[in-house]
């Protein structure tokens, strides 16, 4: 009796078992499409992301290599530039050297000058004094003689003549 009750169950779940299937089979059939059209519109949307991804970092590793590029661009200018200055230093201390010598000797030649001419004053202002003190000297000795007075007289008028 029990293969027989075994045998009435399953005959019993057939209807179901079909009414499960047929359900079942027209949900995947209306669904199917939509479903279908979901899975591609997110393969899609995947692909797109995918590509954009990829795109981005193409461009980010051109912009990676064109910084280092910078960065070793920028590693060489500062030695340029620091080479740059280094010769500018030494161009404008020469300079400096060169002006400071050229200073020294316009100062030596003013001084010079500058002596030349106070010399000059001295030798004039003593030669006055020199000047005066003959004259004076010659005064007091032509004053005191008669006989000095006389000499230079006569001299003095050979002299005009």
């Amino acid at each position: 009796m029990e293969v027989n009750d075994l045998k009435h169950q399953l005959l019993a779940l057939i209807p179901y078992v079909v009414n499960f299937v047929v359900f079942f089979g027209f949900i995947i059939y209306k669904i199917k499409r939509p479903l279908i059209k979901y899975f591609e519109e997110r393969s899609e949307k995947i692909r797109e992301h995918i590509e954009s991804s990829n795109a981005k970092f193409v461009e980010a590793n051109k912009k990676f290599k064109l910084f280092q590029e910078k960065i070793n661009n920028s590693e060489n200018e500062c030695k340029n530039i620091i080479n740059e200055a280094a010769k500018e230093v030494v161009i404008y201390k020469e300079n400096a050297i060169v002006e400071m010598k050229n200073k020294i000797e316009r100062m030596k030649r003013d001084m010079l000058d500058s002596f030349e001419t106070e010399k000059l004053e001295l030798i004039r202002q003593y030669d006055q004094q020199l000047l005066a003190l003959v004259l004076t000297k010659s005064r007091n000795l032509i004053k005191g003689n008669e006989n000095n007075k006389i000499k230079v007289s006569k001299n003095m008028l050979e002299f005009l003549h």
